[in-house]
């Protein structure tokens, strides 16, 4: 597909295993004319962040920031590859089995630490990216606040950008 297509990253369908029953799973079709929606569903729950079912150009993973921390890395790495790609191509077919009972699994993590090494991720995106960060700046900051509210206020101190541009929080917050 990519030599067909002549693409940068080329995407696949994929197989979610749940022990004794799968799923076919997709995204949904994007192109470089709205790469700009996809990466800003990818920080709304609306796209799939997973870098394993992406196959992208080496040229791509260049200068690349990288996040500290193994929580929600795929998103800030989907980020960086979807925003640098100059052709997308979507591979109907599924090529990945992705295994959603491995106990092992950083995603069985508690809740609150996976949240807060998310919000320090992207928030690490926002302070070291390039210009894909103005795309989704927005959204990375409504997540983050949020998770900041719920699990660890102390983000508005780390991130003192995060308290300027997420008012609504610390309203909510009654600062």
């Amino acid at each position: 597909a990519a030599l067909r297509t002549e693409a940068d990253l080329v995407y696949c369908d994929f197989w979610k295993e749940y022990g004794s029953r799968s799923k076919l799973d997709h995204e949904r079709a994007y192109t470089v004319e709205n790469k700009a929606l996809w990466m800003k569903r990818l920080y709304n729950d609306g796209a799939y962040g997973y870098v394993w079912c992406k196959f992208a150009k080496r040229s791509l993973y260049r200068d690349m920031f990288v996040p500290r921390y193994n929580m929600h890395e795929d998103i800030v790495f989907s980020t960086q590859l979807i925003w640098r790609a100059s052709r997308i191509a979507q591979l109907s077919v599924p090529l990945i089995h992705y295994r959603r009972t491995n106990k092992t699994s950083a995603t069985r993590v508690a809740r609150g630490k996976r949240r807060i090494q998310s919000a320090r991720n992207i928030l690490d995106l926002c302070v070291n990216g390039g210009p894909e960060v103005a795309v989704v700046r927005k959204e990375i900051v409504r997540k983050a606040a949020w998770n900041a509210f719920r699990y660890d206020r102390s983000l508005f101190d780390e991130y003192p950008f995060l308290r300027e541009e997420a008012p609504f929080i610390l309203k909510w917050l009654g600062a």
